[in-house]
């Protein structure tokens, strides 16, 4: 019931910083595509 409790507490926290970190997560993941895309170009171009 403890573990169960905490759960439930810790879910707000994580649902409301999620949509934060998500959105930081996001504009990570385009620029390392970006980032990647220019490596293979470059690797192709060698």
């Amino acid at each position: 019931m403890k573990s169960f409790y905490k759960h439930k507490q810790k879910k707000p926290k994580i649902s409301s910083n999620f949509k934060k970190f998500n959105v930081d997560n996001a504009n990570e993941m385009k620029k390392k595509k970006k980032k990647k895309k220019k490596k293979k170009y470059k690797y192709i171009h060698i």
